[in-house]
């Protein structure tokens, strides 16, 4: 969709928790997996007592990943939270949006490009959001940056016309 001169619609503060339900079901199958293999060959010795306990550790650390892993959206923009720290991008410095597939030797990843008025290009992943959320944050972005190139893409998933390779 082009740059048109869209109304800009107030936003209320809103926050976009990431879902952490199946990285912790995977977690958990491997992990019992793990456990009851131990368990039935017989085999618990000080190594795989530390081995279950940094499993356990980590599940923690899955566990408080939604609380870490945050979007907030406000009036001026967007502050996307990480566990290493936060980034701020204000409505104001979009000037295009797109959604990019790209391809790896093990798998594939979907991000929402925004490329800034200073040149650079930010890039938000869409699989830690489940698409309530992200289409929340597409019609958030469509109200907020009136003057920004947004595309087709970001349109329909802001309607909730998701791609098929998006769960």
């Amino acid at each position: 969709m082009k740059a048109q001169n869209r109304k800009v619609i107030p936003l209320a503060n809103q926050t976009i928790q990431a879902r952490v339900l199946p990285s912790l079901i995977i977690f958990v199958t491997i992990s019992t997996l793990y456990i009851l293999s131990i368990i039935a060959l017989d085999r618990l010795n000080i190594t795989n007592y530390l081995i279950i306990a940094a499993l356990g550790i980590f599940g923690i650390f899955i566990s408080f990943l939604p609380r870490i892993s945050k979007i907030e959206i406000d009036n001026s923009g967007f502050t996307k939270y990480l566990f290493t720290g936060k980034r701020h991008i204000q409505w104001s410095e979009i000037t295009k949006v797109d959604r990019e597939w790209q391809f790896h030797g093990h798998g594939a990843s979907l991000h929402l490009n925004f490329n800034l008025s200073n040149g650079t290009v930010y890039f938000l992943p869409l699989t830690f959001y489940s698409r309530k959320k992200m289409a929340l944050l597409c019609d958030a972005i469509i109200s907020a940056c009136p003057n920004a190139k947004i595309s087709e893409n970001v349109v329909n998933m802001a309607s909730g016309k998701f791609p098929w390779y998006l769960y």
